[in-house]
């Protein structure tokens, strides 16, 4: 692959071995591919794509029909990838929480024609404006106090929307400042996965 870059054979051996100890492959390099792990087999793929050190590198559903565990060694890779070589990655995939995991940018694709681009978050907050917190409280008081201010009550839960501008931080001072013990904190905010939908329904309309 190095002489099909154009690689004279010093240059070969010195990004070789780079990416040879990069990706952690010096005990397989008289192995041959087909005998391999799948882990293996990823390693050496990345070190191979980033042999010319290109500015830009394509992957197209890096972790289409991987196991849950090698998923996760997959977007480690790339992440690491990225920062260590400072290589444009444009990635490709149907995983909405894998794009949301790697990506600064996303343009969504629907029957060929892109419907929407931009960062994560400002793309988000195009259809959704807010999230809900969810605390669960030791001992239940003040209930009048609590949804005079907003709160919705459940047994020894309680709920509260905000808009995506707020921060929790401001809900939990303020039940600390009123005597609450909090036992738990869960937050539900909108996801590239349930925006995807929305558009998906809006394009269908």
């Amino acid at each position: 692959f190095g002489m099909i870059y154009g690689l004279k054979k010093d240059e070969r051996k010195k990004r070789t071995d780079e990416l040879v100890e990069f990706f952690g492959l010096r005990e397989y390099l008289d192995r041959k591919f087909s005998v391999l792990s799948t882990g293996e087999r990823m390693r050496l793929i990345f070190a191979k794509a980033l042999l010319n050190r290109p500015d830009v590198l394509l992957l197209d559903e890096p972790t289409l029909g991987l196991d849950p565990d090698m998923a996760i060694k997959v977007r480690k890779e790339i992440r690491r990838v990225n920062k260590e070589f400072g290589v444009t990655i444009f990635l490709t995939s149907h995983y909405m929480h894998e794009v949301e995991q790697l990506a600064k940018r996303v343009a969504f694709i629907h029957k060929g024609r892109i419907v929407d681009i931009g960062e994560i978050s400002k793309v988000k907050k195009k259809k959704f404006q807010s999230y809900e917190v969810m605390i669960k409280i030791k001992k239940m008081k003040n209930r009048e106090m609590l949804e005079k201010n907003g709160f919705e009550i459940k047994r020894n839960i309680i709920q509260k929307t905000l808009s995506l501008n707020e921060s929790v931080k401001e809900v939990l001072k303020f039940l600390n400042k009123n005597g609450f013990e909090i036992m738990d904190i869960k937050t539900k905010k909108p996801t590239l996965e349930d925006y995807f939908v929305k558009i998906l329904e809006e394009e269908s309309e």
